[in-house]
């Protein structure tokens, strides 16, 4: 009995090894969860066992944490990438904004510049919540630069000076 035990102590804590990994990368990650919640359900029978038989519970309890963890990696990152697609979602529609004029662009382009701006000056205290924003507001700057190419914009040399001092100080 001693020997089952171990071994389902064992498969379960290398489960939640593999699934530590596998849960870091978010392509993996289902899988990752996968087999966090067989080595979860394995390292909890062989630690139970090992406990009744009086056996070593170390390997156990190591597979408890390990697949523990990954099962909280995993759905870390379940929850951050469903807030992303979520905020994607529900970003506004930009095709029902009209300019004017060159200038309404060029106001446009700075606001929007000066948003990126002031999430690269957070450094390494940009928070989850600022994925999003750079998301919305690199779409935005996208859909700025083709309504400039749309409206001819571009053509004007004056316009193009602006539009590249305007990218260059956020460089």
């Amino acid at each position: 009995m001693s020997q089952q035990t171990n071994t389902l102590s064992i498969i379960g804590m290398i489960l939640g090894i593999i699934g530590i990994v596998l849960c870091i990368i978010p392509c993996t990650m289902i899988l990752g969860i996968v087999l966090a919640i067989a080595g979860l359900v394995l390292s909890i029978i062989g630690y139970k066992k090992a406990k009744d038989a009086d056996a070593p519970t170390t390997i156990g309890l190591i597979g408890m944490i390990a697949s523990g963890l990954a099962l909280v990696i995993g759905l870390a990152w379940g929850v951050l990438l469903a807030k992303g697609v979520s905020d994607i979602a529900d970003m506004e529609d930009f095709e029902n904004i009209v300019y004017e004029s060159c200038d309404d662009i060029l106001a446009d382009m700075e606001k929007e510049l000066s948003e990126m701006k002031s999430i690269e000056a957070k450094g390494d205290d940009a928070g989850l919540g600022d994925i999003s924003r750079v998301l919305k507001t690199t779409r935005k700057l996208i859909f700025i630069n083709q309504k400039a190419e749309e409206m001819g914009c571009n053509d004007d040399a004056e316009f193009k000076k602006k539009m590249d001092e305007l990218e260059a100080a956020v460089d």
